[in-house]
């Protein structure tokens, strides 16, 4: 009957036939947390998603023994299905975003990879190690959306005659495709100002070959 987390204390007395009595010393003892913490609503959300990150929340879990601001929280992902329904299979075949962390219902997993779908499981932890699992959650992200970030726009002339120009161009970045998977296309046209925009250029130029 006693409660975990708990420290007793415990004295013994001897007593002879004539009532004379003595004690022992103090001996004390604390009940190991063995609970796990509650899950009371073990639905994980998805507040937002783009094709790089998903937003997630979740409704706070409880203790017997550790304080709801004390409980910490770790998110772990994967792209399998399946593979999260306990703790320790979270831990084995996910991978964690961040760290523990406490007192905390929500987080934004980063560095997704577009058109993918992703299985999200949030652990909880009390202060006595015992761990529990929420329900696990599916979401896709989205298509890649986010051009391709040029650094240094110039477009340099190397060299040229009368029936051709040479360019060149210093390379792209992207925050999902590698620097050597991108891809460029040249175009043309003989009035200015007629190829400020993606669209504008595809609309009114002339490609010269295709994209390589």
């Amino acid at each position: 009957g006693l409660t975990e987390g708990t420290t007793y204390y415990f004295q013994v007395t001897a007593k002879d036939p004539s009532s004379n009595t003595v004690t022992y010393s103090t001996s004390s003892y604390t009940v190991p947390d063995q609970t796990v913490p509650t899950v009371g609503t073990s639905t994980i959300s998805v507040t937002s998603n783009s094709d790089v990150q998903v937003a997630l929340s979740w409704t706070a879990a409880s203790d017997s023994v550790t304080s709801t601001a004390n409980l910490q929280y770790i998110v772990y992902y994967s792209t399998t299905s399946g593979q999260m329904s306990t703790a320790s299979n979270a831990e084995a075949n996910g991978t964690a975003f961040g760290s523990y962390a406490a007192n905390t219902t929500s987080t934004t997993v980063t560095g997704l990879t577009p058109s993918t779908t992703y299985y999200f499981q949030v652990i909880v932890k009390d202060e006595a190690g015992n761990k529990s699992v929420y329900s696990e959650k599916s979401q896709a992200t989205d298509a890649d959306s986010t051009a391709p970030t040029v650094g240094t726009t110039t477009i340099s002339v190397t060299s040229s005659s009368d029936s051709q120009v040479d360019l060149s161009w210093t390379a792209a970045s992207d925050a999902v495709t590698a620097e050597a998977s991108l891809q460029y296309l040249v175009y043309y046209h003989t009035s200015s100002g007629q190829m400020g925009s993606v669209a504008n250029t595809e609309a009114n130029g002339t490609a010269f070959g295709s994209y390589t």
